[in-house]
């Protein structure tokens, strides 16, 4: 039951440990578990890395239902959040197991440990629901942008989720390629993402800012000659020093 019950939670393929098959079988049945039966039917035959696919199937499969009945229908929730713009219900056990910072505030000594309504200031509902996407789903979410990513960065920072941090930073980079690629100039987006990232310590975000600065840096003094000059005194005399092209 206790293997049923964890393959239900995290859709972990773990049978080559197990002895008893046939218990296994039992439970898988008695929780009717369609996809946990399918895998135990491969086991043993030539064909039991399908196991794996069907491990795959399965957690997107949980992912949306994660997605439609605890995110967006709030099933079960047990907390409710005090936002910025609005309130917004979660579920204590998937904060304290996905999020340190939540485990400490909910299991300590602190005042939310016992609260109905959390307060959490300068977050927006948007916001807030970008980050419950990642914790339910372990998925950035879809409406995350360039244009929309820098109160997520400092949200993930605050609560110490540097995996987040470098999953919002690898969307935003990919997002930026496919505009340059595209012939879009991003001189003037990257400018603005450039500090908030270092301070957020978004810093592969920022290193990109940077490179993307440096490369076009003749089309920045002709276009956005302010916001360069805005920069802190240590990005002027990097870009200067790697600029391209080079002044001899």
């Amino acid at each position: 039951l206790h293997h049923c019950l964890r393959f239900l939670y995290c859709g972990m393929n773990d049978i080559s440990a197990q002895r008893n098959f046939s218990k296994l079988k039992e439970g898988a049945a008695l929780l009717n578990v369609s996809e946990l039966q399918e895998i135990l039917t491969l086991a043993g035959h030539d064909d039991y890395h399908l196991g794996d696919e069907l491990c795959q199937k399965y957690i997107e499969k949980l992912r949306e239902r994660m997605l439609t009945m605890c995110l967006n229908a709030g099933l079960f929730s047990d907390i409710l959040f005090q936002l910025e713009d609005g309130i917004f219900p979660a579920h204590k056990s998937i904060l304290i197991a996905r999020c340190d910072v939540m485990a400490a505030m909910f299991s300590g000594d602190f005042c939310e440990s016992s609260a109905k309504i959390v307060p959490f200031p300068g977050v927006s509902k948007e916001c807030f629901k970008q980050l419950l996407v990642y914790l339910y789903t372990d998925k950035v979410d879809q409406t995350v942008s360039s244009a929309n990513c820098l109160p997520l960065l400092e949200l993930a920072n605050r609560l110490c989720l540097p995996r987040f941090v470098a999953s919002i930073e690898e969307k935003v980079v990919s997002e930026l390629i496919e505009m340059c690629q595209k012939g879009i100039n991003t001189t003037e987006l990257t400018l603005k993402l450039l500090e908030p990232c270092q301070i957020h310590n978004a810093d592969q975000l920022a290193e990109w800012c940077l490179h993307n600065i440096a490369i076009n840096y003749n089309s920045v003094c002709l276009n956005n000659m302010k916001l360069l000059r805005k920069l802190h005194p240590e990005n002027q005399a990097y870009l200067n020093k790697n600029r391209w092209p080079p002044v001899w």
